[in-house]
């Protein structure tokens, strides 16, 4: 009897879930585009690696087998990132025997948790200058203590021109996390005007307007976003453009 009774109930689950599979394969149709078989991959890396060593004038006695610590990983990613010519260009770093040592292991890795939005953000800060970054704060009138109501605040959303600039915030936590760049505490540029393009733009006066209207005082707590020594050398590796490079 139980049997009987659970019987209609497993049908009925049964007919949704087969609906929800039909709704699960179409959305997931898009991504077979995505993924490339290893004759793909090796037609574009021969391409694009020649591509890269080429523009960047490396002579054909200095290209050498990649580390497979680099390169295998690298293959494997290739088949669904959208980094690809990241990819490619680590993968013609360590092709090139002046520059084979600087395309460390972990750069795979680190390529596969970025987006398409932070690799835009890296390229901006490719010129080595730190950007202005700001968290807003409040505090209420008679008590101690501030409240941080957003963080990591840049002008990089423009500068990058990023598909998200909501995110922005959390690219820069991400970037900083990877330990390709810093945000350090209680430092601030020395040039005070730097920092005038962010604390004026209408999204910042709209904020502080809007703490002003709740009776808090705000207040913006400067810091910067740099990249580390080792950022810098991920940079070089995997995002500058092959004609900014010269050969070793």
């Amino acid at each position: 009897m139980l049997f009987r009774s659970i019987q209609p109930l497993a049908i009925e689950t049964g007919r949704a879930l087969g609906t929800l599979g039909k709704t699960v394969n179409v959305a997931l149709a898009p991504l077979r585009g995505f993924v490339w078989g290893w004759e793909k991959i090796e037609s574009y890396i021969t391409s694009a690696v020649e591509e890269r060593l080429e523009r960047r004038g490396v002579p054909v006695e200095n290209v050498v087998t990649p580390n497979p610590d680099v390169a295998v990983p690298a293959f494997e990613a290739l088949r669904y990132s959208k980094l690809r010519e990241n990819f490619a260009n680590l993968l013609a770093t360590a092709m090139n025997s002046s520059s084979a040592d600087t395309a460390h292991p972990s750069f795979v890795e680190i390529l596969k948790q970025l987006s398409t939005d932070e690799a835009k953000i890296l390229r901006v800060l490719s010129d080595g200058k730190h950007r202005p970054v700001v968290t807003v704060a409040f505090s209420l009138d008679g008590q101690q203590g501030e409240y941080v109501i957003s963080r990591n605040q840049s002008m990089l959303d423009h500068e990058a021109d990023v598909d998200h600039p909501e995110l922005v915030p959390g690219y820069l936590d991400n970037l900083c996390r990877l330990g390709l760049a810093e945000i350090p505490e209680m430092r601030s540029l020395a040039n005070a005007e730097l920092y005038v393009p962010l604390e004026s733009d209408p999204s910042m006066i709209e904020l502080m307007d809007r703490i002003a209207a709740d009776g808090k005082t705000g207040r913006f707590i400067r810091r910067f976003i740099a990249l580390t020594d080792f950022g810098t050398v991920f940079i070089e590796a995997c995002v500058t453009e092959p004609d900014q490079q010269q050969a070793g």
